[in-house]
C-alpha cells in the first residue's frame, strides 16, 4: 500500500481536527453560569398574603415547575398573571433568572433569590430587571433590604 505525501498530510490534518474536537468536549470545561440551564430544585405552589392599608389583602402566588414559574397576584391594588420561563439557576447562590411571558411581561427578565427553604415555606426576593446582565450581576440583597418589597416568606399551599 502506498501513500502519497498529500494523502498523509490530509490524514494528519483530519487526525488533528478529531483530537481537537475531543479535547474541546472535556468534562472539566465550565460553561458561563448564564448559559447553564438547569431545573429548579423545588416545586409546588407557594403563597404570600399581605395587606395594603386602605386597599385590602393582596395574594402573591408562585407555582414552581422544573423549567418555569407561574406567577399571579390578586387584590384590589394589583392583579396580574404571567409565566416566568427559566433561563438559569445557580444552586450555590440560589439565584434564579427567568424571562416573562404573558401578562404584559413578555421578554422581561426577573431575578429571584431563595433562602430558608423548608418543606412548608420559602423566603423569596424578586426583582424585575432592566436586562439579563443586571439579573446576572446583581449581588445577593442583605437580609434587611426593603428594595423591591424585600424578602418575603411564602408558605406552601
Amino acid at each position: 500500500m502506498s501513500f502519497s505525501i498529500s494523502k498523509v498530510g490530509i490524514l494528519l490534518s483530519a487526525s488533528a481536527m478529531l483530537i481537537t474536537s475531543f479535547a474541546s468536549c472535556s468534562k472539566d470545561e465550565k460553561q458561563p453560569i448564564s448559559e447553564v440551564k438547569t431545573q429548579l430544585p423545588f416545586s409546588g405552589k407557594y403563597v404570600w398574603k399581605f395587606t395594603i392599608p386602605n386597599m385590602g389583602e393582596q395574594v402573591s402566588e408562585h407555582t414552581f415547575f422544573a423549567d418555569s414559574i407561574q406567577y399571579s397576584m390578586v387584590g384590589n391594588a394589583y392583579t396580574n398573571a404571567y409565566t416566568q420561563v427559566l433561563v438559569s439557576y445557580n444552586a450555590e447562590e440560589k439565584r434564579c433568572i427567568t424571562q416573562g411571558k404573558g401578562g404584559g411581561k413578555d421578554s422581561v427578565y426577573f431575578l429571584m433569590f431563595f433562602k430558608d427553604v423548608t418543606a412548608s415555606a420559602i423566603t423569596i426576593y424578586k426583582k424585575e430587571c432592566k436586562n439579563r446582565e443586571e439579573a446576572e450581576t446583581l449581588a445577593v440583597p442583605n437580609d434587611n433590604t426593603s428594595a423591591d418589597h424585600g424578602w418575603n416568606v411564602y408558605y406552601k399551599k
